[in-house]
């Protein structure tokens, strides 16, 4: 019993100890880890702007205002493309506070207290503000209204108000911006030199001939690119090649499709659903509680009701439904809410056999169709002789035209199939633009429109279904130790190996598929070349990947970009072949001798009245350098051979006409001003962003 005690006495003392030192451990981990204040929360960083530091939680907070104010305007939560969009505004709203703020400092571009009122309630009102308060029926613009619609904002729906004080909070931002851009604008100005210029570039004319061997009569098989090549290459066009920070990866996909058991509940529970609406008074009320997409019910005229229902919709009475039905949005059923009449149109169901007179006279023509309208008439299947003789594109189907209302058919066609007062064969055939008709009416017109609701279920995958996909997922990434193995496995499982290039750290989607920042996060944060991922679950997809590089920004090697290279390189190679080859021919006067030197990729082709700011040559394609060689050539003479955007060419000026005097200058500096006013608009953000030195640290995050 001592011993039991002694160790229970010591055992005591070291648990009070490991307990201390875990509590010490834990509280040096809080003050000293990387995201403590006092190594300056460096994991919380989502970026920086101009030496400002944005914090996760300052970033999030924007993200869930933009958030609420998409519910208060939408009246629903946004889904996942739209929150990336959402995201991508917070990050936008931190640029142009901070990056834009920092520039309308320096420039003194201000808005007063004093115009923030004029644009709500005074002489130069905001055009959202003038489009809320401007009366539909007359156009004009109710300035009481809006002042009292203001005086009563404490009083509306918190909503309303919610709308406004967003609302008013983007006004200052947007009129600070619109004062830069128009202060920019007014920087361009167009010199007389310039107009003439522009003017000779629009007018100037030069016509010639060209020899042309295209780049595509050689074979890429047939070409042996080198490593030095690459390197020049490369050389020449490094900073057009300059990298970004990117990954490449691999990656194979497993499908999430709903299974047959899947499919079977949704059917069951639609088919309960389906008896419900039908006692349902509250329409609107249950569509909102049991469909998948939002649809309220809505009145449709007769030639635009929902295929499903089109040829029952007559027959059935107010109240019933009818589906479900499977479509592509899933499975739908509609219910026939109530029956009304619209007055402004009227509408015909009909279907018809058109014979025409393109390939026989008029006379037989007009006698096979009155052949056709005795059967018709007879009682034989109209659709059967329509898809027997009609000539028109409905033929096929048996000649049904649907519904259709006034103003949609050839006169002669809407008059003969309006005047039916009961379903039926017209009498005789009618003569059109396009030939003879028989017609059948199967409703004769109406003014109907019908009120109908639907529900939508989109046909999902089971939890159980999920599970099962994901143990297919797991176990390959579980099993793919390495490269080689991911290959094997892929192909013994016949899975594609799809590739991803180039993806930067927020690139928003990934071959098309959206939502893959944890796969982003993955590849910067976590993985290095070679790795295999665990399993990433999407909407409608697992994906494992196998990171094949990680290319931090600068410039490039060949080694990274071999395969963006290699285009320039067959392209150069095939270039000097071909020179070689012209130039070793006998010196031809005449560019058609040269040609039929050469052999059957030689083409001779002519440039007439070819404008210099066509950047084009009919049969070389765009190549605004060939172009600037015609212009710059004296008459009568040519170019050496050259090395072209698509193949190497010969050009040979035939007549040069110069643009005439320009008349009067003033439209061409209008649309010349206008222009390069764009241009300056558009180099303000990439200018700003650049001097703004960024950090953007997003793909940790989202």
């Amino acid at each position: 019993m001592g011993v039991i005690n002694k160790l229970r006495d010591k055992m005591g003392k070291v648990v009070v100890f490991a307990v201390g030192i875990s509590i010490l451990s834990f509280v040096a981990a809080d003050l000293l880890g990387p995201n403590s204040a006092i190594l300056g929360n460096q994991q919380q960083l989502v970026g920086e702007i101009k030496g400002q530091k944005i914090t996760y939680p300052e970033f999030t907070n924007e993200i869930n205002r933009l958030k609420t104010v998409f519910f208060v305007n939408n009246d629903r939560t946004p889904n996942s493309d739209e929150n990336e969009t959402i995201r991508q505004q917070a990050w936008a709203s931190f640029l142009r506070n901070i990056g834009y703020g920092s520039v309308y400092d320096k420039l003194g571009v201000i808005v007063t207290d004093e115009e923030m009122v004029d644009m709500v309630q005074g002489e130069n009102i905001h055009p959202a503000v003038r489009n809320a308060f401007t009366d539909p029926n007359t156009g004009i613009f109710d300035q009481a209204r809006l002042i009292g619609y203001l005086q009563n904002l404490e009083t509306l729906d918190p909503k309303f108000q919610r709308q406004w004080a967003e609302f008013e909070k983007s006004l200052k931002p947007e009129r600070r911006m619109a004062k830069l851009t128009a202060l920019m604008s007014k920087t361009v100005y167009a010199t007389k030199y310039d107009l003439e210029r522009e003017h000779i570039k629009n007018n100037a004319k030069a016509s010639g001939s060209f020899l042309y061997v295209p780049y595509f009569s050689i074979p890429d098989s047939s070409i042996e690119v080198t490593n030095e090549v690459l390197e020049e290459v490369l050389e020449e066009r490094k900073e057009e090649f300059k990298l970004k920070d990117n990954i490449f990866f691999d990656y194979v996909s497993f499908p999430i499709i709903p299974s047959a058991e899947d499919s079977a509940y949704y059917w069951e529970e639609m088919n309960s659903i389906a008896s419900e609406f039908g006692e349902y008074d509250d329409d609107t009320s249950y569509i909102k509680m049991n469909s998948d997409l939002s649809s309220l019910p809505t009145f449709y005229a007769p030639n635009s009701i929902p295929a499903a229902i089109s040829d029952t919709i007559a027959k059935m009475e107010a109240g019933q439904t009818y589906g479900p039905v499977e479509e592509a949005s899933g499975l739908v059923i509609y219910k026939l809410i109530s029956k009304g009449t619209d007055s402004t149109g009227q509408y015909v169901k009909a279907s018809h056999i058109l014979i025409q007179t393109e390939d026989r006279s008029e006379t037989e023509a007009e006698s096979l169709a009155n052949s056709i309208l005795s059967q018709a008439r007879s009682g034989a299947d109209f659709a059967s002789l329509a898809r027997q003789y009609s000539d028109g594109p409905s033929g096929p189907g048996g000649g049904d035209l649907g519904w259709f209302g006034k103003g949609q058919m050839v006169k002669e066609f809407e008059e003969a199939s309006f005047s039916m007062e009961e379903p039926g064969v017209y009498p005789s055939v009618v003569k059109t633009q396009f030939g003879y008709h028989i017609i059948k009416v199967f409703e004769a017109k109406s003014e109907e429109n019908f009120l109908i609701g639907s529900i939508t279920r989109t046909i999902s995958a089971s939890d159980d279904t999920r599970d099962e996909v994901f143990r297919k997922a797991d176990f390959f990434a579980g099993t793919s130790e390495d490269a080689d193995d991911f290959a094997v496995k892929a192909a013994e499982q016949g899975l594609a190996i799809l590739k991803a290039r180039n993806v930067g750290k927020n690139d928003p989607s990934v071959n098309g598929i959206a939502n893959v920042q944890q796969v982003i996060r993955w590849g910067f944060a976590d993985g290095e070349p070679g790795d295999i991922s665990k399993v990433f679950e999407l909407e409608d997809q697992f994906m494992v990947c196998l990171l094949t590089a990680k290319l931090e920004e600068g410039y490039a090697e060949v080694d990274d970009i071999e395969e963006r290279l290699k285009p320039y390189a067959l392209k150069r190679l095939k270039a000097k072949d071909i020179i070689e080859r012209l130039e070793q021919l006998p010196e031809q006067s005449d560019l058609q001798a040269m040609v039929d030197a050469f052999g059957n990729d030689a083409k001779l082709y002519t440039a007439n009245g070819t404008a210099f700011n066509g950047y084009s040559l009919t049969g070389l394609g765009f190549d605004p350098a060939a172009v600037g060689y015609l212009f710059g050539l004296v008459d009568g003479n040519r170019t050496p051979v050259l090395e072209g955007e698509n193949g190497v060419y010969i050009l040979s000026l035939e007549k040069l006409e110069p643009a005439p005097a320009p008349d009067n200058l003033d439209p061409l500096k209008a649309s010349f001003t206008s222009r390069y006013e764009n241009y300056a608009n558009a180099a303000i953000s990439e200018t700003i962003a650049d001097d703004a030195e960024i950090k953007d640290n997003r793909y940790r995050f989202f």
